[in-house]
């Protein structure tokens, strides 16, 4: 089967989008599927969107801060391209709903997801690509393990997206809270299932990343969001173990204290990087995620923003304790880094269901 997947990996520079995109062609493709991604990015004209000229202030005063390290964004970009380069392979690029209503590029089923695809906010209001608006009525329609965050849509939103969710064949999750939501408005059965890089062993991961370049003992740290509490976290991580912290933080998050030598890395140098790691600290779900698969010792700056997607994930191995705030005991979580054991018993059977929904959703 010809398949099209659509969500944020064309675009932007982030570890989680681009690992996630590449993970779960990787499984379909294992499944005997050809797999193209779709390049999608609707330019939003910022006038008429305030959601999008804020998020584009931000993007821009990011730039500033980061210009006296132009050469650290140069080669996030080159890093970021090369990566998709040799593991995705993209349509021609589509601005707008009109232009994918007329993809040129031929498919049997196109899958939405995952990340963050169902979260307004982010998206800076109702993207109806990411609801697979434009797949005609004849072709499979598949949301697998979309994410809203902790976003609950507003109640002028709930018509327009009941009626984009009802076309759709089969519909999952990735937080089981946003089950019952969007049962709420589709009228159709949803699955909770793992985010696509679970689909992918620790072999492979392996086998993809290589080793780490890094010798030696060291923590690393990745911040998608700023935090100052976070920050102290990882001044106290390195005073306790004595070693270096390599800062890997998405939109080059420069973090007093740590090395950002590898700041720039490319996706499976950050998966290299971080397996080699004795700990991990920041505020990103796939840096939970990717902590989990390799076993590697982690604390998750928790923030409203990212609790209830990495406490679906936490609570899946026993390891809730892990997301620590600033009403927590950090010192002493620091302190017991060497004594996290996850349990990947309940893991395990949540993989399984979840293959099991896309074997089924494809068969």
């Amino acid at each position: 089967m010809k398949i099209a997947i659509i969500t944020f990996s064309d675009f932007n520079t982030n570890y989680g989008s681009m690992l996630q995109s590449f993970s779960l062609g990787h499984y379909l493709k294992k499944q005997g599927h050809d797999v193209v991604w779709i390049k999608y990015r609707e330019f939003t004209d910022e006038s008429e969107n305030r959601i999008a000229l804020k998020s584009y202030i931000k993007k821009i005063l990011l730039k500033l801060y980061a210009i006296y390290r132009r050469k650290d964004l140069l080669n996030t970009k080159q890093n970021f391209e090369a990566y998709k380069q040799k593991w995705l392979k993209y349509t021609a690029l589509y601005a707008s709903e009109k232009e994918l209503e007329q993809m040129t590029e031929e498919y049997d089923c196109c899958i939405c997801g995952s990340d963050q695809i169902w979260n307004l906010e982010c998206l800076g209001g109702l993207r109806t690509p990411y609801f697979l608006k434009f797949v005609s009525d004849d072709k499979k329609k598949i949301a697998y393990a979309a994410s809203m965050g902790d976003y609950h849509f507003k109640d002028d939103e709930k018509k327009s997206v009941a009626e984009l969710l009802q076309r759709m064949d089969y519909i999952s999750v990735r937080e089981k809270d946003s089950v019952a939501e969007i049962h709420g408005l589709s009228k159709k059965e949803v699955v909770n299932v793992v985010d696509p890089v679970f689909l992918t062993d620790i072999g492979e991961w392996n086998t993809f990343s290589g080793e780490s370049p890094i010798k030696g003992t060291y923590g690393v740290c990745y911040f998608v969001r700023r935090s100052k509490f976070g920050k102290r976290v990882v001044r106290e991580a390195a005073r306790y173990y004595k070693c270096p912290i390599y800062n890997l933080s998405d939109n080059l998050i420069y973090i007093n204290g740590t090395e950002s030598q590898y700041i720039s890395a490319g996706p499976m140098d950050f998966l290299a990087i971080l397996k080699g790691a004795k700990f991990a600290i920041g505020t990103s779900f796939h840096l939970t995620a990717f902590s989990i698969i390799f076993n590697v010792p982690f604390l998750t700056i928790g923030m409203e923003s990212n609790r209830a997607r990495v406490n679906n994930i936490l609570e899946l191995v026993g390891l809730e304790k892990q997301f620590v705030t600033e009403s927590d005991n950090y010192k002493e979580k620091i302190k017991e880094l060497s004594n996290i054991f996850p349990n990947y018993g309940k893991l395990k059977q949540q993989i399984e269901k979840s293959e099991h929904f896309l074997n089924k959703a494809l068969s």
